[in-house]
């Protein structure tokens, strides 16, 4: 699905810095409003300082708005489809994928849907001046962001409205999309979190003919290290996954049981038997 900039997370995306086209467009009326003065009344200099207070809030107003102005019509136009070059980004699986509860789709970077000019990697700078609404890279100010998103690594596919299909989500609300081929996904890697039943139904989709490229991985969290470890999908990978699901759910369960630590011990002792039994 294509999103709306709108929708982002980040207040700032999308929203140049506008104070420079501000100041143009109030000293440009500014002019044009003294050209037509009569040639008996105040000077240039008598005249600007006059002005200066109302102009001036006409700056500031032009100043705060120019940005939303561009946004709204950037989304009117445009959808845009986000991708990140760290698969196993714990911030972005808990964000982004129903706290790992989700999957993420890893793509082929060569498929022709990835090139041309349409494909930006955003740039984090290290500063905080955003982009400038006059900056005639137009495509500077949707691919920048502030230098505390940067281990997103993300880039952006930036489609026209037009080239998009019209659909309705899995929420009912309707959105746009594009019709993603086959041949440009190359592996699914499901949330350490993700319930078994959901699991089982995408891997069921992959056994089909036309999906036998897209290679299953599960996520695991490290057992020392901050960090998710992707395993290539096989059925000790399927028993480990289900194990350490069930281990989730007798964690949450005891959260609730009144008699929590016995309720927690005889169910664990069970679980480990079953899984170690061999």
């Amino acid at each position: 699905w294509a999103s709306n900039v709108t929708d982002f997370n980040d207040p700032f995306d999308v929203l140049p810095a506008f104070g420079n086209v501000a100041k143009q467009v109030t000293n440009q009326q500014r002019k044009i409003h003294f050209a037509f003065t009569s040639p008996r009344g105040p000077n240039w200099k008598e005249y600007h300082k006059h002005a200066q207070p109302e102009t001036g809030l006409v700056e500031r107003g032009l100043t705060e708005l120019g940005p939303h102005l561009i946004k709204a019509s950037f989304t009117k136009k445009n959808g845009v489809i986000c991708f990140s070059a760290k698969p196993d980004n714990i911030v972005m699986w808990a964000h982004y994928a129903s706290k790992h509860q989700g999957f993420a789709l890893q793509f082929d970077a060569s498929h022709r849907l990835f090139s041309g000019p349409f494909f930006r990697q955003v740039d984090y700078p290290d500063t905080e001046v955003r982009p400038r609404a006059d900056d005639p890279d137009r495509h500077r100010t949707v691919c920048t962001k502030g230098i505390g998103w940067k281990d997103e690594r993300e880039f952006r596919l930036i489609l026209p409205r037009q080239s998009l299909l019209k659909g309705r989500r899995l929420d009912g609300k309707p959105g746009y999309y594009v019709d993603l081929p086959t041949g440009a996904i190359k592996a699914v890697y499901f949330g350490c979190r993700m319930l078994p039943v959901r699991r089982e139904q995408l891997l069921k989709i992959l056994q089909q003919s036309k999906h036998k490229n897209i290679l299953p991985f599960q996520m695991f969290p490290d057992t020392s290290d901050y960090r998710l470890v992707p395993e290539s999908w096989s059925e000790a990978v399927r028993e480990r996954a289900d194990f350490v699901f069930k281990l989730e759910c007798v964690a949450k369960g005891a959260l609730n049981s009144l008699d929590t630590q016995t309720s927690f011990n005889a169910t664990l002792q069970d679980l480990l038997e079953k899984r170690f039994q061999r």
